[in-house]
């Protein structure tokens, strides 16, 4: 009996072809097998690649564009489209392509960095919403759930921001003077005060700081409370 061999797709001729240096021609071969389809996520950033790899940059970024707009959803397309756009110095690009992608597909070094720059950029609304997401998925670490807490606060979402706040306090990871504070005046705005009271004492008899010890005086008695120690 004959035996069969397989032969390589046009596609990934190119592959091998870009893989040996011989880079015109697997340009050529893969660009082709792109433009003659079906729409493909894996002839598509093989062609991305050997475009990036020939200092073609923007074609590279039209392919992966092509593709995104034309309804691929494929986790590596828009990633490497992301990372394009970041070696550009489009951080704002970046940052937008990388928001749309699920949290639990994300490199965990990747969530400080996102959260950062839409903190840097003044993009609270994503910055909330992101991190409302890895909140969700049981992705947050204690510092972004805080955050978290502390931005919904801020921005009137009480009730959420309290729970977040509170929950960090009650498994003890909640040190921060600036949060805390924040945290007894949601509790206070919400009509929680006795809680707002027995954390704050606690607080204090756990802590000498006294500049907490003022700066929770005064959120009292801004708020028209008579802050009662023991």
């Amino acid at each position: 009996l004959g035996a069969f061999v397989l032969l390589p797709s046009a596609s990934e001729y190119g592959e091998l072809l870009y893989r040996d240096g011989v880079l015109d021609k697997a340009h050529r071969v893969v660009a082709n097998a792109y433009e003659d389809g079906p729409l493909s996520a894996e002839t598509g950033l093989r062609l991305a690649k050997i475009q990036t790899h020939l200092g073609e940059v923007d074609a590279a970024m039209d392919t992966l564009t092509e593709l995104i707009d034309s309804g691929v959803d494929d986790y590596l397309v828009v990633r490497a489209l992301a990372d394009l756009k970041r070696s550009l110095g489009d951080m704002k690009g970046y940052i937008d392509l990388m928001l749309t992608l699920p949290v639990d597909q994300l490199e965990p070094n990747l969530h400080d960095e996102i959260a950062g720059w839409t903190r840097y950029e003044g993009r609270h609304r994503d910055e909330v919403s992101f991190l409302s997401r890895l909140e969700d998925a049981g992705l947050a670490s204690a510092d972004q759930t805080q955050r978290l807490g502390m931005l919904l606060i801020v921005h009137d979402h009480l009730d959420a921001g309290v729970l977040h706040l509170a929950r960090l306090d009650d498994a003890g990871l909640l040190k921060d003077a600036q949060a805390r504070l924040t945290l007894l005046s949601g509790q206070v705005r919400i009509g929680q005060h006795d809680n707002a009271q027995s954390r704050a004492r606690r607080w204090l008899s756990d802590d000498s700081d006294s500049s907490l010890e003022w700066s929770i005086d005064r959120m009292f008695e801004v708020r028209g409370i008579s802050f009662e120690r023991e």
